[in-house]
């Protein structure tokens, strides 16, 4: 064995370990993956003693808001000063749905009007005491009255995009044509699901299940009294 082998082992193990510790203050591997946008393969790669390219570290870095210096070669504090320590050892930041996603002007939930409003931040506690994915998990901010009292223009709702079975009387996020709605679906005999506005004045509509374009359940709600 060459001489300097033991060290360079040494050196992969402390990496390895370094990754690890992204892990934990993200909240799980896939969360890493999909926050610094690569694949879950390839952080397994990593992980298991691969070679990232300063792309791929940077973007690492970047998702867990650790210092790159750290992260590459262990030198230095792993937070930059200015970084909180805090927020993302408690917290998961959950995006709000992306305009690139297809929205529009006629949707009745959309992205935060607050354009420095990119994501909202949950307790990762509380999330998996209520069975909640944050990878699974998008913000919106209700736009219309439709599903007034329930919900109000301005309130903060979040979606879970994996829950697209049909629970009775529970409010769902729609695509409708080219624009997005949140309704209160009730399943019907022969396969067909009523679509309900909690606001009477917008009317119902009856559609059979597979015509539906379902985004997601909404989970919760948040607004100021």
């Amino acid at each position: 064995m060459e001489p300097g082998a033991p060290v360079a082992e040494a050196a992969d193990e402390a990496f390895i370990a370094r990754l690890g510790e992204l892990v934990s203050l993200v909240g799980s591997a896939s969360a890493l993956a999909r926050r610094a946008g690569i694949s879950h393969s390839g952080l397994s790669r990593y992980m298991a003693g691969g070679d990232p390219s300063r792309r791929v570290l940077t973007a690492l870095a970047q998702a867990a808001e650790v210092s790159l210096a750290w992260l590459a070669s262990g030198v230095g504090p792993m937070r930059p000063p200015s970084a909180p320590a805090l927020p993302t050892s408690t917290l998961r930041l959950v995006p709000y749905l992306a305009e690139t996603e297809g929205t529009s002007s006629r949707d009745e939930v959309g992205p935060s009007t607050r354009k420095d409003f990119t994501a909202q931040a949950f307790c990762f506690r509380w999330l998996n005491d209520n069975g909640l994915d944050d990878t699974r998990l998008s913000a919106l901010e209700v736009r219309g009255e439709s599903m007034a009292p329930t919900l109000r223009p301005g309130n903060i709702v979040l979606i879970d995009t994996d829950a697209r079975e049909i629970e009775d009387d529970r409010l769902y996020l729609l695509r409708d044509d080219s624009h997005l709605l949140i309704r209160r679906l009730q399943l019907e005999i022969g396969g067909t699901v009523r679509a309900l506005a909690d606001n009477p004045v917008h009317r119902e509509f009856v559609a059979p299940r597979d015509s539906l374009k379902l985004l997601g359940r909404v989970v919760w709600c948040g607004a100021l009294l």
